[in-house]
């Protein structure tokens, strides 16, 4: 068995101690978080990167997210670990459109509270 990779993304570094209103490395206050991704398989984990972060990028708050394939056809498990706990989600391979992760995530973690 050969020595499985992990890629990590670290995003939106922005100060919380900067005025309001004022950009530090391109990203608003407003807008400032912490999401961290990994995985074993680096294309998944790019594929994913963006609708991701885009979905939970505003919420002031650490979310370390986990992308694994599971199951023979290829399934993919997002594993989204924040302050309150962990929220699983399972995509089918043909789910994996941008926009269709980028809500899905969004809508669990607003409706949870997450």
């Amino acid at each position: 068995m050969g020595q499985e990779q992990e890629t990590y993304w670290s995003l939106s570094f922005a100060s919380v101690y900067a005025p309001l209103g004022s950009r530090s490395m391109g990203t608003s206050v407003a807008a400032t978080s912490l999401v961290q991704m990994g995985g074993e398989n680096p294309l998944v984990v790019e594929r994913l990167r963006e609708p991701v972060s885009r979905a939970l990028g505003n919420r002031r708050a650490f979310y370390s997210v986990r992308v694994e394939t599971v199951g023979r056809v290829g399934e993919v498990l997002v594993s989204i670990l924040g302050h309150k706990g962990r929220i699983p989600l399972l995509f089918a391979q043909d789910e994996l459109e941008p926009g269709y992760v980028h809500g899905v995530v969004r809508d669990t973690v607003d409706r949870f509270g997450f």
